[in-house]
Formats: C-alpha cells, structure tokens, sequence
C-alpha cells in the first residue's frame, strides 16, 4: 500500500511539473505582436465592458505647426489625423485655424510594427480605397514613423524618421461604425477647425482642400517642409 500511494504521489508531482513547464513555455512564446495586441485590450473587465474598447492615443506637434494625432482601438481600427495650426493674418485678427485630415481604417500588428490599411472613411475621398500601408515601428511606447509617413504627415524641415510620442490610455468606443469629426469653431471666433484633405503639391508646397469644395484650396502659409 505504502509503495502504491508514493507511486501515486510522485505521478501526481511529475505530471504538475509538465503542466508548469507547459505553461511557462507558453508564456515565453509569446510574440511581441500578441503581448501589444493584449495591451491594446485590456480595458476595466475586458471587452463585455462598456465602452466596449480600449483607445491609446499618440501625438506629436512641432514648431512650425504641423502636427500628427494617431489613436488605435483595441477592436482593430485606427484614426489618423493630421495637419497644421496657423494664423490667419489676411481677416487682420491672430484667429488661429486648425486644418486638416482625418482617415478612419483598420490595422494589423506584425511584430514591433503597426501596418494601417488604406482608410474606409476619411475627409479626402481620394485617400479611401487606394492600395498602401502605412508602416510605424514601435520603440519603447513611440511609434516611429519612416520617412516617406512624415513628409507627409509632419510638416517640417527634417529627414529620415521620426518618434510619435505615447500621449495617453483611456476609454471610448472607436470602431467600424465610427463617425468622423466634423468642422468646429468657438463662439468668440478666436479659433477654427476646418476638415478635408491635405496635400503635397510637386513643388513641395502643402495645400489644403476643404471637404466638398474641391475648388477651393487654402494654401499653408508659414509652414515649412
């Protein structure tokens, strides 16, 4: 009896033993895509919470007023804004008018990389259904943007790549049936937000193009690139 219940005991650690193991090879196999993927979705008691989705938000802004804003949902789905502040010298007042872009898409991640998909919605119908990535490096908690993403979202004078600053986590519910933003101003008439698509001209000049007035393009005065 006493030889049967040592067998018995010692099966019982041998086969806790594999079970462990199993479980810690697991753990290391872990890809760096699954632990961001995991990242992304962790939010209060999971997705059964509402809102139903954790959004972490990236943000840069440089001097000569081109910014970027890039916001990625745990459901799979990124918002890409970009475009530039200026001061709007010609209505003789210092009102400062914010123009730009928003793109709505999907994203993939691959390993340290975050792949965005054409958009599905955005403010340039040009942008929506053409065949391209844009492809950011994780570093840390930046994104790192190549060369080709910041000349054309990031208007400045520089070359090569460029860190987007992690800016904040926090709760919303951004997804396929997301909306775009739409043109705002303030009731003292000291800033405005105007959406549409923002170019590069051949002459590295940036425009910009309001929605639904594609005659109309504002050019960006005092922004370098």
């Amino acid at each position: 009896m006493r030889i049967q219940r040592n067998f018995w005991r010692k099966s019982v650690w041998v086969a806790l033993a594999l079970l462990c193991g199993a479980c810690a090879s697991v753990n290391r196999g872990k890809s760096p895509s699954e632990g961001t993927r995991a990242a992304l979705d962790q939010a209060a008691a999971g997705r059964a919470a509402l809102p139903r989705h954790s959004l972490r938000e990236w943000r840069l802004e440089v001097d000569t007023g081109g910014f970027v804003q890039l916001i990625l949902s745990s459901s799979g789905y990124y918002m890409l804004r970009h475009g530039y502040f200026y001061v709007d010298q010609a209505v003789g007042s210092d009102k400062t008018l914010m123009l730009s872009e928003v793109n709505i898409g999907k994203y993939v991640l691959r390993g340290s990389q975050v792949l965005m998909a054409s958009p599905a919605k955005s403010t340039c119908v040009s942008r929506v259904g053409i065949n391209s990535f844009v492809v950011m490096d994780a570093a840390g908690q930046a994104l790192v943007m190549d060369e080709f993403a910041t000349r054309n979202f990031v208007f400045d004078e520089f070359k090569g790549r460029k860190p987007i600053p992690f800016l904040k986590q926090n709760m919303g519910s951004l997804d396929g049936s997301s909306t775009l933003p739409v043109d705002e101003r303030d009731p003292d008439g000291r800033f405005e937000a105007k959406l549409g698509c923002v170019q590069m001209r051949e002459n590295g000049q940036i425009a910009f193009i309001p929605a639904g007035d594609p005659s109309n393009v504002v050019p960006a005065p005092g922004v370098a690139h």
